[in-house]
């Protein structure tokens, strides 16, 4: 059933087998997948079933990078979560990634891929997808465009599968809504989480409703999901036991975030200007009985096998059609020269774009034509011959990437969050390094030639540079708790009944958007917890 936390009593202490904290797609799927059991479990969404200005303004943070989105802005606060507003992007994360690579300090999940596997299944359901399948040539089959021909040692075909997407708050609601075991409170805001003064049992947790009336709910078991920043905010905020805050022993709580930098990195110069890309575009459903969804798409990413070998993060090129006029040099440095002159200063590389303004002068001319005269002179300006990648690429977990806290506290006494992520030169150099392999690849097949963009005078990896608004790794899961907050259970390490679920556990984050994962880790936790609980 669904209550309001408004018409609980103040000081109540409401009683329970599992609390949940947090309703985006961790916290409802671990809810879904135990609703109509014997458990007793209460869900808490600190919003209610719509947008609230004034709840959202709970995500408000201090960002070290004004570069990077403010989580007020990239997370939504209501029930369904962030899947409010989700692209519906989905695939899985890649075997290696599952793995310790020497190369990549702080690599290693606590398990394999092929755990995953059977929960990855379920997630798909979830998620509204077709079936658990990846494989480029698999998919192939049902469709009229084939694959690309390039050396699957090298270079493959990734695919990524359309949600529709799923608003998890309004497709789970009345599931959620008529289950006789399930309570979700809206408008209930964790508040604090009470260790026993031993610091290894969690006892209580507070509980503020919308307008101010507190309470608790004391449970068996209790999960945080309440996404990747907010989930070692949590941790960090309640300290009144465990002086650094829950599972800080070791200073790691808050540490690792990752997000996926999205790069634009590369542009394809196809030697045929036939050359069939229709599998690697967003094109209606070609499978039966799917028509009224889009297809699953291709893109190119790197073998395992040329990750092991060339030591690599991982990476993830689309292949997006681009005129002639939107490519154009000419163009770019034109912009460039303009923009240093209104600064007062001199551009860098005056010889190099002054020699690409005359090389490319007809699309300059049709710049200034379109921008002055709202005017289009030549035709061939949107030629189609072309294609780019906006690279998205896999972080590397750095400590010093972090959510701290700061001084300042919101409307319900929490310190608010500080955020602090910069991309490494290493995965920088890891970018150029993999479009180099992909480029000598896309040469070899004869598919033509590929133009690496390069750092272009500091503008790719500054205002051109974006992030996937992916919060990733700031309670990373590691069987040893001098690497990891929480266990292979995503258990809270020295605490008996307290597990945290989301992308906040990923110890790294591949190249893919983390929604499908941290549903199927959600799936395995309610396998665990069910068990664990039916069990004691």
């Amino acid at each position: 059933m669904i209550r309001n936390a408004r018409e609980i009593e103040e000081n109540s202490l409401l009683e329970c087998d599992l609390c949940i904290a947090g309703a985006g797609a961790a916290g409802i799927t671990l809810a879904r997948e135990l609703s109509g059991g014997r458990l007793r479990v209460i869900m808490l969404e600190s919003g209610g079933l719509d947008f609230d200005a004034e709840i959202q303004e709970l995500y408000q943070a201090t960002l070290t990078d004004k570069l990077y989105n403010d989580p007020e802005y990239s997370r939504l606060r209501f029930f369904g979560g962030s899947t409010n507003h989700w692209a519906g992007n989905c695939s899985p994360l890649d075997p290696i990634d599952f793995e310790r690579r020497p190369w990549l300090p702080h690599s290693g999940w606590p398990f394999g891929r092929e755990t995953l596997d059977p929960y990855y299944v379920k997630a798909q359901q979830y998620c509204q997808l077709d079936v658990f399948n990846y494989d480029a040539e698999y998919w192939r089959k049902f469709s009229a465009h084939p694959l690309l021909p390039l050396d699957p040692e090298k270079v493959v075909t990734g695919v990524a599968q359309h949600s529709p997407p799923t608003r998890f708050g309004e497709v789970y609601t009345n599931d959620i809504g008529d289950s006789q075991n399930v309570t979700v409170y809206l408008n209930a805001d964790l508040t604090g989480v009470n260790l026993h003064q031993d610091g290894g049992h969690v006892e209580t947790v507070q509980v503020a409703a919308t307008g101010g009336r507190r309470f608790q709910i004391r449970a068996r078991f209790f999960v945080l999901a309440l996404g990747g920043i907010e989930n070692a905010r949590m941790l960090l905020n309640c300290d009144e036991v465990q002086k650094n805050g829950i599972g800080n022993q070791y200073d790691l709580a808050g540490r690792y975030f990752m997000d996926h930098a999205i790069v634009s990195a590369a542009t394809f110069f196809l030697a045929n200007p036939q050359q069939d890309i229709g599998f690697y575009g967003k094109r209606p459903s070609d499978h039966p009985g799917k028509e009224n969804r889009y297809a699953p798409y291709g893109f190119l990413k790197l073998s395992d096998a040329a990750i092991s070998a060339h030591q690599l993060n991982n990476v993830r090129a689309p292949l997006l059609p681009i005129s002639r006029f939107r490519i154009s040099e000419g163009v770019e440095s034109l912009h460039q020269i303009s923009s240093a002159l209104s600064s007062g200063r001199m551009p860098e590389n005056l010889g190099r774009h002054i020699v690409n303004v005359v090389r490319d002068w007809d699309m300059v001319i049709e710049g200034v034509a379109r921008k002055s005269f709202n005017t289009r002179l030549f035709d061939s300006a949107n030629d189609m011959n072309f294609l780019y990648s906006d690279v998205m690429i896999e972080m590397r977990p750095e400590p010093s990437n972090r959510i701290t806290l700061s001084a300042e506290r919101d409307r319900l006494g929490l310190r608010k969050a500080v955020v602090s992520i910069r991309l490494a030169e290493d995965d920088k150099e890891n970018l150029w390094r993999a479009m180099q392999l992909i480029a000598s690849e896309f040469a070899r097949a004869e598919l033509g030639r590929m133009r690496i963009e390069g750092d272009r005078e500091g503008r790719t990896f500054g205002e051109l540079l974006s992030f996937g608004d992916h919060h990733i790794g700031t309670t990373r899961a590691h069987q040893n708790q001098r690497h990891g907050v929480v266990d292979g259970d995503l258990k809270v390490h020295g605490v008996d009944n307290l597990y945290v679920a989301g992308s906040s556990v990923f110890p790294t984050g591949g190249h893919v958007p983390p929604t499908l994962t941290l549903v199927a880790l959600a799936v395995r936790m309610a396998e665990h917890l069910n068990r664990k609980l039916e069990g004691a």
